[in-house]
Parts: C-alpha cells; sequence; structure tokens
C-alpha cells in the first residue's frame, strides 16, 4: 500500500509570484525525499512561468538549510526579530517639532526608499496596501514634508515598517514615530520582524530605544490540516514549557487540505 511521506503545496499568491512550501513528515527527513519532491516539482513550476524559488527557513532548522544548500540554494538574507514591552521602551529624545497624522498608502509607497534596506515580502509595500483596512499607517512631518513614516498592526504589536530619510538622521524624528505608534497600541508589547542582519541601522536604532534582539526566527506558523486519522504521532512543536499566544490571521482551503496561519500575540 501507496503511504504519503511528503509533499508540496502552493500556498497563495505573493506579489504576481506563488508561494509553495515542502512539508515532510519528521520520521522521514534525512533520506533526500525533500530533494526528490523538489527535483520533481521543477518541470511543473517551469510550465507555470516561474523561473525564480524562494525559501524562507528558520536560521535555527540546520538540517533544512543542509538540504537546500546541497540543492544549490544559497543564502541571500538574513532577518532577526525584536521585541519589547511597551513600557519598558525607552522614548526619549522624540521630536515634538514634527507633526505626526495619519496617512495614505501612497505616502508609505512614495517613502519606501527610506528604508534602510528592502523590506521582506510579509513587510513590503504591496503587503502593506492588501492589508491596508488591518494597518495603521503614520507619517512624520518637517515644515510640510513628509520625512518619514510606520506602519503597524495596532491589534498584534506588529511593526512592519519604521524609516526616516536619512538626512534627517538622529533628530529624533524615528523616536516620535516610535513614540505615537505605542500610544495607539491595544496590546503590551511591540514586535518589529524580518529586520535585515545585514544593515546595522534598524537594530542600532530598537537597541538605542531598549528594544533587544529576541531570536532569529519568523514569528507566524503555517499549519496545515489533512482529513487523514493516524491514531498517533508526535508532538508538533515539541515540549518546551513556554506558553506562546497565538492569533489566527488567515485560512486557506486547498484539496480537502485547510491552512491555518497563526503569529504571536
Amino acid at each position: 500500500m501507496d503511504m504519503l511521506l511528503g509533499y508540496r503545496v502552493r500556498t497563495h499568491s505573493i506579489i504576481k509570484r506563488e508561494k509553495y512550501e515542502f512539508i515532510l513528515y519528521s520520521r522521514y527527513r534525512g533520506q533526500n525525499l525533500a530533494g526528490t519532491i523538489f527535483t520533481h516539482s521543477i518541470p511543473f513550476l517551469r510550465e507555470a512561468g516561474i523561473h525564480q524559488y524562494l525559501l524562507e527557513v528558520l536560521q535555527n532548522n540546520e538540517k533544512a538549510i543542509a538540504v537546500y544548500r546541497r540543492m544549490n540554494f544559497e543564502v541571500t538574507r538574513e532577518f532577526d526579530y525584536f521585541r519589547q514591552t511597551i513600557k519598558q521602551i525607552a522614548l526619549l529624545q522624540a521630536n515634538m517639532d514634527c507633526i505626526v497624522k495619519s496617512v495614505h498608502t501612497e505616502a508609505i509607497r512614495q517613502t519606501q526608499q527610506a528604508c534602510d534596506f528592502t523590506p521582506s515580502w510579509q513587510n513590503n509595500i504591496e503587503s502593506i496596501e492588501r492589508r491596508y483596512s488591518e494597518l495603521t499607517c503614520l507619517g512624520a512631518f518637517l515644515d510640510g514634508k513628509m520625512v518619514g513614516h510606520c506602519v503597524f498592526d495596532v491589534h498584534t504589536g506588529d511593526l512592519s515598517q519604521i524609516a526616516v530619510w536619512e538626512e534627517y538622521h538622529r533628530r529624533g524624528i524615528g523616536s516620535r514615530l516610535l513614540q505615537e505608534a505605542t500610544k495607539l497600541m491595544k496590546t503590551d508589547s511591540i514586535k518589529i520582524l524580518n529586520v535585515c542582519s545585514e544593515f546595522q541601522g534598524m537594530p542600532v536604532f530598537l537597541q538605542s530605544k531598549n528594544i533587544p534582539l529576541t531570536s532569529k526566527q519568523i514569528d507566524q506558523y503555517h499549519i496545515a490540516v489533512i482529513p487523514v486519522l493516524l491514531g498517533n504521532g508526535i508532538k508538533l512543536f515539541g515540549s518546551n514549557g513556554q506558553k506562546v499566544n497565538l492569533k489566527l490571521i488567515g485560512t486557506k482551503e486547498y484539496n480537502g487540505i485547510i491552512e491555518l496561519v497563526y503569529r504571536r500575540r
């Protein structure tokens, strides 16, 4: 009898590209099955007009990284994750002369070059435009000119973007944007995901505000529910003794499989 050991699924479209996931049961890992699945998928991807494969993997998942390296994938960027309770954030030296007000995504698009690095797909302008109804966008203005912006989710505490034009750095504008954002948050903490490790501007700014590097892990979970009763199994997340509160941010159904997408609260 044939047995399903692993599979590759298309989850959703991201910026006119398709996102795919490899899922392989843990007991069958280390047998080059992921490589076999990937190799088998290449003709289908080419037929679909896909010319580049982008993988995202947790930095501490050394086994998966080793598999992808053997398939000639190269690490192009590494991201960090920062988190702090709002009460512990140091918001001194905020520029009180600049005006901070709500802006539309078009204004955010026009100031994308102020970002220290190109945001990941989760935080880029296309993602912000798709999720505009869920996000708050603020602009900082001096003498009528927008000199910085920040984008965040008041319900989750996720800060998608915060940026200031380089000529206005070290004038307390980023601190002011962060100050106004924290006033609107409905959570007790703030999270900054996918901060590029190669550029020190953002990490230095965050750490100066007492927002420390928390980990090098993506703060999101995709769980696929397959309609098969196995009778037993392996714990999904292990037993580290830590309670993690999650928020459901999306669902997707494909071929009888339900994908649940959660973020940390």
